[in-house]
């Protein structure tokens, strides 16, 4: 567990702990109804467990706006990988979204030195894409996944 709490304006980005797991899922489900409980569970295992893994909840005004989870590599260059940037359906283009994710960049940048962002996403997604586009994310890969599911890998280099 890569334990991470920042604070910005109104926003607050914390861990997901254990006793977080029902509202977040609750929530989650009412936003994206993408995902079993045993696997949402067992995503937060993998966090847990995983010294790289975060798994983050951001609050907004003390009311949940959204999740993102994601690994840290620490090799040469260093990378994030973020696998779910999820933020809240009444949030978005609002621009917020856009600040979350550039305070989490410059995060990672000046504190841990990663100088490599990678995002995931489903490749059908034309505006979760677009979102990562105006954040100077490009897409460089298309893989396959399992069954019918395709994945593009998206990347953008930050200097610190």
């Amino acid at each position: 567990m890569f334990h991470i709490n920042l604070e910005f304006d109104d926003i607050k980005i914390s861990s997901i702990e254990k006793e977080d797991l029902i509202g977040v899922y609750g929530w989650l489900q009412y936003e994206d109804n993408f995902i079993k409980y045993e696997e949402f569970y067992e995503r937060f295992l993998e966090y847990y467990f995983n010294e790289c893994e975060f798994f983050l909840k951001v609050y907004k005004n003390k009311k949940l706006i959204g999740i993102i989870k994601g690994n840290v590599e620490f090799k040469n260059p260093n990378e994030v990988w973020l696998v779910y940037f999820i933020i809240g359906s009444k949030e978005r283009s609002k621009g917020l979204g856009s600040r979350i994710l550039n305070y989490i960049i410059n995060y990672f940048s000046k504190d841990c030195g990663i100088v490599r962002f990678y995002a995931r996403i489903q490749e059908t997604n034309f505006e979760t894409l677009g979102f990562w586009m105006e954040n100077q994310f490009n897409p460089i890969k298309l893989l396959q996944g399992a069954g019918d599911k395709s994945v593009i890998l998206v990347n953008c280099s930050h200097k610190i």
